[in-house]
This record gives structure tokens, sequence and C-alpha cells, in this order.
């Protein structure tokens, strides 16, 4: 779901896709207009697939400092996060994701 919301949400990056991952995940509240869901996931993120994906790269390590970033703001209780609404597309099959902020 995680990276249908990056893909959804402008220039996609598969290593950054791969590098975040939702800590978690909940349900704030439903859109009265559309009836869909709105959600809010918290974000951490694997400092091992950023580490790997810079490997052998001279100066400047922006992935593995973003990577960083995310899980000292996990820490320190005031998480990254993704807010978005989950809805049916009204053909009886698939979702419509689409990110709030």
């Amino acid at each position: 779901m995680l990276k249908v919301l990056l893909s959804n949400s402008g220039g996609y990056n598969a290593t950054i896709a791969d590098m975040i991952v939702p800590a978690s995940s909940h349900s704030t509240g439903i859109d009265r207009n559309s009836g869909a869901k709105v959600c809010l996931t918290y974000l951490r993120a694997n400092e091992a697939v950023a580490q790997q994906a810079e490997a052998g790269v001279y100066g400047a390590h922006p992935l593995s400092v973003m990577a960083h970033q995310l899980n000292q703001e996990f820490a320190s209780g005031s998480p990254s996060s993704i807010k978005f609404k989950l809805g049916l597309t009204g053909e009886g099959s698939g979702w419509i994701v689409t990110v709030i902020k």
C-alpha cells in the first residue's frame, strides 16, 4: 500500500519506496462526500536498504541521512506521516487511493 501511495504522490523512486516502511497505520475518519476512509500512516526507514543503495558512492549520502532522520523523528515521538483516503472504485472491485498530505 505504501508503494501505491508514494507512486501517486509524484516522482516515484523504487529505492525510496523500499527504504520507507510503515510503522503503524490507523483510520482517522470517513469522508462524508465519497464514503472513503481517511487513514494516517506513521513512517520509519530501513537504514540498511539506504546504505546498500549508496554503497560505493563518494561524498554525500542523502538516502542514509533521510533514513536516519525518519527513524529519529519516530523515536522522538513526532514521526513523519502520510495521510490518505481509501475508497472503492464503485465498479465492484478495486480501490482508489488519494494522498491528502
